[in-house]
């Protein structure tokens, strides 16, 4: 009776946090797309509400892990880097770099980010959890290269939406990502042997030959 409670309380937990993510999407490309139809030139919003919708559309298909890290500040980390988008200035902010300079960092992290999830399939969530050790596509040359995908497109819309709060706010990112790597590899670590031979195969967690 316990499992079944177990089950029934991963399955409600996994609803709410895909129900609040597509709530925070819409909330999110609703403001992001009313200021690019006004100032089409600011290719970096429709590409940030593209990673967006494809984030959430992945995460509703995901499957129920077997075990989740539902530590304090799991969840918390997981919170801070799902439901964000609402506190993005999007109104036009500092170019550091050109805005198409800007959107090709984006758009190279997006395509990064599509091929790591097709790579890892339905093993795809939100909270650290565990689901399947993946060891095909991108997940053979770093282990957590959709993390790479989205530092590359932060950095992409930072550069060229830059302000104080924006800066804040990708900096928490940033160290969120961080944090949820070690967390997640905790969690894999502990429940599954064969996560252990792929972290000997493939070594960086990041960026080859850095991290």
């Amino acid at each position: 009776m316990t499992n079944v409670r177990d089950v029934s309380t991963t399955r409600l937990l996994d609803l709410v946090f895909k129900l609040g993510a597509v709530a925070t999407l819409g909330y999110f490309a609703y403001g992001a797309l009313g200021e690019w139809q006004r100032n089409p030139s600011r290719i970096t919003l429709l590409l940030a509400v593209i990673s967006a919708c494809v984030s959430v559309t992945v995460s509703l298909a995901s499957r129920t892990p077997t075990t989740r890290n539902m530590r304090p500040l799991a969840v918390f980390l997981t919170l801070g880097a799902t439901y964000y988008y609402p506190a993005l200035v999007l109104t036009p902010g500092t170019h550091l770099i050109p805005e198409l300079a800007g959107a090709a960092i984006q758009a190279v992290g997006i395509c990064w980010e599509i091929y790591s999830k097709l790579s890892l399939g339905r093993s795809f969530g939100l909270l650290p959890a565990h689901r399947a050790v993946v060891v095909r596509g991108a997940y053979r040359h770093v282990r957590h290269p959709i993390y790479l995908g989205y530092f590359m497109h932060y950095l992409g819309f930072l550069l060229t939406n830059f302000g104080w709060q924006n800066g804040l706010i990708y900096a928490g990112l940033f160290a969120i990502l961080i944090l949820r790597i070690f967390l997640e590899e905790d969690v894999l670590k502990r429940e599954d042997p064969a996560y252990l031979n792929y972290c000997r195969r493939v070594r960086f967690r990041l960026v080859p030959f850095v991290f």
